[in-house]
């Protein structure tokens, strides 16, 4: 057990780049080559035999014609689900079904999960809708604010002009420790300032 496992061939491919994607498969034989040229003739007869009452060719010929379903419809009279409430609802009378009998576990996980996808297509909407109204009314409100006090910029009006520059209104006396400009700091003996 030299070889590391998971790796079991040497670094560099030696033959080539490989198949390309989405080649077809060769033919494997001389007889899937003749039988692929006489294949629409063979299933002509395999049809006329069927039409005479050949069992065999009737059942060849309905197994091609009507494919079995994999799964039957589930017959429920659920309410609307436009609204996360209706979808709750639904959802409530699926798991009901189940209690009485009427649903079995397999049709009540395949209605769960289709409820679950409409739920998040519902919320999504729902989050739309909410997001452009929050815009709606942040525009509406930028505009009332503009033509109130004139300014050109309505992102003055949600973050603050960055232009306004905060002053105190009482500045400190000369011997406190807090200076009102920035470029002024605190010598290193407390209480004193540069």
């Amino acid at each position: 057990m030299d070889k590391p496992r998971g790796r079991p061939f040497q670094p560099g491919n030696k033959f080539g780049r490989g198949r390309p994607k989405g080649s077809q498969n060769k033919a494997k034989s001389e007889d899937q080559r003749i039988l692929a040229e006489f294949a629409p003739h063979v299933i002509r007869k395999c049809i006329s035999l069927a039409i005479k009452g050949d069992r065999t060719a009737l059942r060849l010929c309905m197994e091609r014609i009507s494919v079995p379903r994999r799964g039957s419809p589930i017959q429920m009279n659920l309410p609307s689900t436009r609204t996360a409430r209706d979808i709750d609802r639904a959802a409530e009378m699926v798991t009901e079904g189940v209690r009485r009998g009427t649903l079995t576990l397999s049709e009540a996980e395949t209605m769960m999960k289709l409820l679950e996808a409409r739920s998040r297509v519902t919320e999504r909407a729902d989050f739309e809708q909410r997001l452009e109204n929050l815009e709606r009314a942040v525009r509406d409100t930028d505009n009332g604010e503009r033509s109130d006090e004139g300014d050109t910029n309505p992102a003055d009006h949600r973050l603050g002009s960055p232009q306004t520059v905060y002053e105190p209104e009482n500045p400190p006396c000369p011997d406190s420790t807090v200076s009102a400009h920035p470029k002024e700091g605190l010598n290193e003996n407390a209480g004193e300032a540069k």
